[in-house]
């Protein structure tokens, strides 16, 4: 009897070996204070839900805290903070579990479409890109979101209903901005209706199938309705903005940042080189089957959708993650299409991977030069920004303090892990402080001038890492 060999899964073991490799970069920053939107945003909605105890209905909670959101990713990470406690290092680990096990996921599902080569050129793609690299600890939903949108696409292709409704449902629950996928799905179905010459009842067999995690999310919006009295927050609604300049302006960005700034031109390049390779005949000799053609088509419509959506609604660079999962596919599959003769491909392979974990993954760690949620000079600014409040409170336990919005939230609550329980500030307005906080996101907030001008206040205390600083100014 023949014993049939089994194939290495490099695609689960390329992915477990990256994010150890993240791990790695990464486990020392786990019990970092939360940063940014993880602050005054989610992590605060997660602390409140941890107290109140988990829930997925609208009405009870505060929507001045949970701000209309779908409640599914507060559900799944105030369970964890119950169980384990609400703390930066637990919450963390938790997040890059869960990135750890959809990138698997998201390997898979990639294998199943177009080969093993492909899935592990796409998650070595996305596993050095800073933004993921960053995004993946953080109490951000963002990541679920990117990698959801193509489990959800893979089991919608598989007719497979009980999966399809499982993710799709959790997807839309986490963040409204999931329509945009399920949109295109539809748009999908009536592309292929068109072309299969569906009859009515199968028609509305599939259109079923398709809607049934919509209607969950329809649920979710009438008892918002009910309760609060509209379906999407308000605040959120006014935020969103049609004029052809935004829209233009932040279309620019955003393709700028995913294939150009981050290092990301290096891929680009590659992808440029594989096309040459390709014209030059260094190429496999297949067509791409039904499947995979629906597969590409969906990525395209998704890409149009998702970066108007972003362009008109208000904009963070980690919102072009579910883009940029989409977007690693085609790339991928044109990267894995290059086939050279013997030992060259080897070659190639090698000179890929290096060049991405090099140039793409460890050179941005090292200078970590720009600071924000996306990038890894968000590691210096948590550091100078926890030394600059814990200094300031230690020091001046009784005065009263002045900062902006974001440190302002940081001082205010314990839960956020820059100031203990027993040492809150006083804080209050410019006018009042005796000391005002700023680092360098705030230099160019309406404050700073009178905050610079020396004869009201003086720097007292500066705390510097790279290029990130942090100062306390005292009032003369």
């Amino acid at each position: 009897m023949k014993i049939k060999q089994q194939s290495i899964p490099w695609e689960i073991i390329v992915p477990c070996l990256g994010m150890m490799l993240l791990a790695v970069l990464k486990f020392a920053h786990f019990e970092l204070p939360f940063f940014w939107d993880e602050s005054w945003s989610y992590g605060k909605a997660v602390a409140v839900m941890v107290e109140q105890g988990p829930t997925l209905n609208p009405a009870s909670v505060d929507q001045e805290v949970f701000r209309g959101h779908p409640l599914f990713f507060y559900f799944l990470t105030s369970g964890v903070g119950k169980l384990f406690g609400f703390t930066p290092i637990v919450m963390h680990s938790y997040m890059f579990l869960i990135s750890t096990v959809l990138l698997v996921w998201y390997g898979y599902v990639i294998k199943r479409w177009f080969g093993q080569r492909v899935s592990i050129i796409a998650t070595v793609i996305v596993v050095t890109n800073q933004m993921f690299a960053v995004q993946s600890s953080f109490l951000l939903p963002e990541v679920l979101i990117g990698f959801l949108c193509v489990i959800t696409v893979y089991y919608f292709l598989e007719k497979n209903f009980i999966l399809y409704f499982i993710t799709g449902s959790a997807l839309i629950l986490i963040k409204e901005s999931a329509v945009v996928l399920f949109a295109v799905l539809g748009l999908f179905l009536l592309i292929n209706s068109i072309r299969e010459h569906l009859a009515f009842k199968k028609l509305l067999r599939a259109g079923f199938f398709y809607a049934a995690p919509i209607l969950v999310y329809v649920l979710f919006l009438c008892i918002q309705k009910v309760k609060w009295g509209w379906f999407l927050f308000p605040a959120h609604v006014d935020l969103m903005d049609f004029a052809f300049g935004t829209i233009k302006g932040r279309l620019v960005k955003s393709y700028a940042v995913l294939f150009y700034f981050y290092e990301n031109i290096v891929f680009v390049g590659m992808v440029l080189l594989s096309i040459i390779l390709l014209f030059l005949g260094f190429s496999k000799r297949e067509r791409f089957s039904r499947k995979q053609q629906d597969v590409l088509l969906i990525v395209f419509l998704f890409a149009i959708g998702y970066s108007l959506f972003t362009a008109v609604n208000f904009y963070t660079l980690r919102y072009l993650l579910a883009l940029f999962f989409m977007l690693v596919i085609p790339i991928a599959v044109v990267v894995g299409r290059v086939q050279l003769p013997g030992v060259y491909q080897t070659i190639l392979s090698v000179v890929f991977i290096a060049t991405m974990l090099s140039v793409v993954l460890i050179r941005p760690y090292r200078l970590a030069e720009r600071v924000g949620d996306c990038s890894w000079g968000y590691v210096n600014a948590v550091q100078v920004r926890q030394q600059l409040i814990n200094r300031a409170v230690s020091d001046h336990p009784k005065a009263t303090f002045f900062a902006g919005f974001l440190m302002g939230v940081n001082m205010r609550d314990s839960r956020l892990a820059y100031v203990r329980p027993n040492q809150m500030p006083n804080m209050v307005e410019i006018d009042q402080a005796e000391f005002a906080l700023v680092s360098k996101i705030e230099e160019n907030e309406w404050y700073m001038p009178t905050i610079q001008d020396t004869n009201q206040f003086q720097v007292v205390l500066e705390i510097e890492e790279k290029n990130f600083w942090g100062r306390l100014y005292k009032r003369k």
